[in-house]
């Protein structure tokens, strides 16, 4: 297991605010145990300080529904979920092996707040309509045993009222007449990866909204004759803006439209010779939440031509701008462009100069300047190794570019890597030879849009 501790800025990254950038403590890992995880950590912390948060990988996911946590041996804590109240057990498997996890020590409880290994039957909030009658629920998330007054439902607490019974199911008159409320200080996160309506629960108290653009698509490399014709690989896509911030639920809609914008595709490999590459697409729209917010799409990169591929534009967002594409060139792609608190750019593709015979490698995709720490796809090498996609995590909602492809005069250009996650813009494709065919862009990632709610 590995952990990482930070401060407070930690929980603004992981709900999507931006922040300054942080350093955070690594701890080793000191046992293998899905029922007491124990680490140190550098520098030392042996004592357990209210409001410290903690990053945490399980490499085994927890036997028990109430594991503990002990950091350099400040004391072994047992990790619970704010589901329905801080002190609701774990179900076996809400730590999952490899998993990157935020827990939070509010100075009583430690409390996971991200990444259950185990999905919900139905989310909370907002009534019982999602929830059928005369079904027993019972599985992840959901722990349900025989209903009574005040019995925890995931993030929902049963109140008695005309027809309310104790029971292991609900029937339609319950379902019609008994009252349900939140419980105070339970949190619900609802991500979405598709556009939809966002309805706002009941006894919602603000919100810390998080919306990410698309990535655009990488350009295919050009297809031109070697001895008398210049031929660059295609220009990477540009990722997708990020915008951020806390609302107080009073002042949102009963229902806002979400917009989650669809990452641009990479353009098509060029099979006819003496052809320029064709272009990557942009992002298809701005992601959005309502009218208070909105992360536009990035710009897809222009296919190789005799001379170079136009890198993408970068996305823009409230304060967060994604990054601007890697040129494609007619000899080594140029790699992407971080992200500010957003995803980086994919890497440009590789190409030749006109009579020249040397094989060249793609630009390496970008990351974000200021969030987590992943690496960007790598470019595709002179040996015929090709571009990795870009990479993502999941807990930061960050993504890195794709890589640039390569090109070589023994075969096909190389295909640009495609954007890891969250809006990070696709690679370049690489420029071939007359004969063979040229390397397709990388697609841009999707959009993103994650909504907290406090009650």
């Amino acid at each position: 297991m590995r952990i990482i501790s930070t401060l407070l800025l930690a929980a603004a990254a992981l709900l999507g605010q931006d922040q300054p950038p942080f350093r955070p403590v690594e701890c080793n890992p000191a046992s293998a145990s899905g029922t007491a995880y124990t680490c140190t950590a550098d520098p030392p912390y042996t004592t357990w300080v209210a409001n410290t948060y903690v990053w945490i990988v399980p490499d085994v996911s927890n036997s028990s529904t109430t594991p503990t946590v002990n950091i350099g041996g400040a004391g072994a804590k047992t990790v619970v979920k704010p589901a329905g109240g801080i002190t609701t057990a774990l179900a076996v498997a809400d730590m999952r092996t490899g998993q990157k996890i935020l827990l939070w020590w509010d100075g009583t409880n430690l409390q996971q707040l991200t990444n259950y290994g185990n999905a919900p039957t139905a989310s909370g909030g907002g009534g019982i309509s999602a929830w059928a009658a005369s079904t027993a629920y019972s599985t992840g998330d959901v722990v349900r045993t025989a209903l009574t007054t005040n019995s925890v439902v995931s993030n929902v607490v049963w109140r008695a009222g005309a027809g309310c019974t104790s029971g292991s199911t609900f029937d339609a008159t319950e379902i019609t007449n008994c009252t349900w409320t939140v419980l105070s200080g339970s949190t619900v996160v609802h991500n979405f990866t598709a556009s939809g309506t966002w309805t706002k629960p009941l006894g919602a108290k603000s919100l810390s909204v998080c919306v990410i653009g698309p990535g655009g698509g990488g350009g295919a490399g050009a297809r031109r004759n070697s001895t008398s014709s210049g031929r660059s690989g295609g220009g990477s896509g540009g990722s997708g803006g990020r915008s951020c911030s806390d609302l107080d639920a009073a002042s949102v809609g009963a229902t806002e439209a979400v917009t989650v914008g669809i990452g641009g595709a990479g353009g098509a490999a060029i099979t006819a010779d003496d052809t320029n590459g064709g272009n990557g697409s942009n992002g298809s729209v701005s992601s959005s939440f309502g009218s208070h917010f909105k992360a536009t799409a990035g710009s897809g990169g222009s296919g190789g031509t005799t001379t170079s591929g136009t890198a993408g534009a970068n996305g823009t967002g409230g304060v967060s701008n994604g990054g601007s594409g890697g040129g494609g060139t007619t000899s080594t792609g140029s790699n992407g462009s971080t992200g500010v608190f957003a995803s980086g750019s994919g890497g440009g593709g590789a190409g030749a100069a006109s009579g020249a015979t040397a094989s060249a490698a793609g630009g390496n995709g970008a990351t974000s300047l200021h969030i987590g720490s992943l690496g960007g796809g790598t470019g595709g090498t002179t040996g015929g190794t090709a571009a990795q996609n870009g990479a993502a995590d999941d807990a930061l909602m960050i993504g890195s570019g794709g890589g640039g492809g390569y090109h070589t005069t023994a075969g096909a250009g190389g295909t640009g890597g495609n954007g890891g996650g969250y809006g990070a813009g696709g690679g370049g494709g690489g420029a071939s030879d007359n004969g063979t065919n040229s390397g397709a862009g990388g697609n841009g990632a999707d959009g993103y849009v994650r909504i907290v709610v406090r009650f």
